[in-house]
């Protein structure tokens, strides 16, 4: 999978993966620098 997923993008992708589960690993992830992860602040006024 390529490309830029926000967090609840992975996660209506995979409905059978706990929301612990895919925290987890996504750190797992980042720590091994297989991925990146990019905070987004939206303005919500």
């Amino acid at each position: 999978m390529d490309g830029t997923l926000r967090y609840n993008e992975l996660r209506k992708l995979m409905p059978t993966v706990t929301e612990r589960t895919l925290s987890l690993q996504l750190k797992k992830l980042e720590e091994d620098k297989i991925m990146s992860v990019k905070c987004i602040q939206k303005n919500l006024l």
